[in-house]
């Protein structure tokens, strides 16, 4: 699983664009907390989520529950 590039000296886009490839690419969903609104990425993630039909979750109590999946160690 791919993870964002947390080195300094990045841009604001390298950062963003990481996210929403993983966000596409790998994402089962996508959690937005509930100031989501104040944020331009978060913003534009949750655009990205609408279009690409991920799902989107504003409570942690929607989030889907599985029993076969296990944390990795």
């Amino acid at each position: 699983m791919k993870l964002v590039d947390q080195k300094p000296g990045r841009e604001y886009f390298e950062y963003l664009f990481d996210a929403l490839q993983i966000m596409i690419f790998q994402g089962e969903g996508v959690y937005f907390l509930s100031n989501w609104r104040d944020s331009k990425g978060a913003r534009i993630e949750h655009a990205f989520a609408e279009i690409f039909n991920i799902p989107i979750y504003y409570a942690a109590s929607e989030l889907p529950v599985s029993s076969d999946r296990r944390p990795e160690k």
